[in-house]
């Protein structure tokens, strides 16, 4: 069974829309999200960014360029590492502050919500 889902970015959150499962065990493995929110503001972009989580690694999209990361949950808390990235540059500069906006609150990610189909990252 999949369900729609959504996931906000900012530093206050980031929002994306996904389709997943979520076990107990790990309630991200094997599930996809699409950015909807950035800084409380929605987005429409032909390229979506997005996240998708495997059973340690994340990797996506971040308007820009592709990239991955470790990932770990603790206590509420969403801790992302060692990220890599392909080095593209941005078509302008609204897309070029997305992708540093994006990589910034993963990277500074302190705690995340999931409330039915909104999963909610929020950043330092």
């Amino acid at each position: 069974m999949s369900m729609k889902k959504a996931i906000f970015a900012s530093f206050l959150g980031l929002f994306f829309v996904g389709c997943a499962l979520f076990p107990n065990a790990d309630i991200f493995k094997d599930s996809s999200w699409t950015l909807s929110s950035i800084s409380n503001e929605s987005l429409t972009l032909e390229k979506m960014p997005s996240l998708t989580f495997s059973k340690e690694r994340a990797a996506g999209f971040n308007g820009v360029n592709n990239f991955s990361a470790n990932y770990k949950l603790s206590n509420g808390k969403i801790i992302f590492s060692d990220m890599l990235s392909t080095r593209m540059a941005a078509l302008s500069p609204k897309l070029a502050k997305l992708e540093e906006d994006f990589t910034n609150i993963l990277l500074n990610a302190n705690s995340f919500e999931l409330n039915g189909d909104l999963l909610v990252i929020k950043g330092g």
